[in-house]
């Protein structure tokens, strides 16, 4: 007499209730699964030896515990809900991500997100029983979450869930591509202030000779500029170059 396997494509209620937290990670995490799995493709088994390279130990046991609880995984096998989501384009996708949310979420009332509050929705977390950070980045996720696949929200709990991590890093990332779309200026000197000071060195790398070129500008900032090429290979159109950039050099050179 044989014994019946369990469907491993069916998450039972017994599972539900076993179910790990909500996910805590960034939604940017999740977000950049599937699309990652777009190109990887769905696995049989979501372990270790798939995902490790692209998410890390920590990051990829706190990713799986989170697909477990959205109905993903069970244990470490993927579910038939995560390949038709990660096959799905556009609204459809949205759908099968909102439908994904509100099973998993039973206890948040989806009905009154509109119009809820902060407080609201911490009552609702508070069945989850998590703590401190957790808890906060728990509710961070589900806010994002919402807010990506247009699920309705209250402005003060959209307002509630902001990635700071994320907005310094655009803020970075804009002031890096400024830096390098912009040319070199000479800073004006006005009043008594000190006018910029330019200083040369010569430092020694495995890669041969450097010449190191270092502005104090007359707030104190410091702009350094380095050269390590051999200049008789340069080419007419970048030598055009250079030699506005000396002469921009030499404005700052000390009198």
């Amino acid at each position: 007499m044989t014994q019946d396997l369990p469907n491993i494509s069916t998450i039972t209620q017994q599972d539900k209730e076993k179910a790990t937290s909500p996910p805590y990670i960034s939604f940017v995490t999740f977000s950049n699964l599937i699309t990652w799995l777009e190109t990887e493709g769905v696995p049989i088994k979501f372990d270790r030896s798939f995902w490790g390279k692209k998410f890390g130990g920590g990051l990829g046991l706190q990713l799986m515990a989170g697909m477990r609880f959205l109905g993903l995984l069970k244990d470490d096998y993927t579910q038939q809900q995560l390949g038709e989501i990660v096959k799905a384009r556009g609204d459809e996708r949205k759908k099968l991500l909102v439908d994904m949310l509100q099973k998993a979420y039973s206890a948040v009332d989806f009905s009154q997100l509109a119009g809820g509050t902060p407080s609201m929705l911490k009552d609702w977390f508070a069945k989850y029983n998590l703590d401190g950070s957790t808890d906060r980045k728990a509710r961070s996720f589900f806010i994002n979450a919402c807010k990506a696949y247009g699920i309705p929200l209250s402005n003060v709990l959209k307002k509630a869930a902001r990635n700071k991590q994320t907005g310094g890093t655009i803020n970075r990332e804009k002031k890096l591509e400024k830096e390098k779309t912009n040319p070199l200026e000479v800073p004006k000197v006005a009043g008594n202030q000190n006018p910029p000071v330019l200083s040369q060195t010569i430092q020694r790398q495995e890669t041969g000779q450097q010449d190191l070129y270092r502005v104090t500008l007359s707030n104190g900032c410091e702009i350094k500029l380095s050269s390590n090429v051999e200049f008789f290979e340069i080419e007419k159109t970048d030598r055009v170059l250079i030699e506005d950039i000396v002469e921009v050099m030499k404005k700052c050179r000390k009198k």
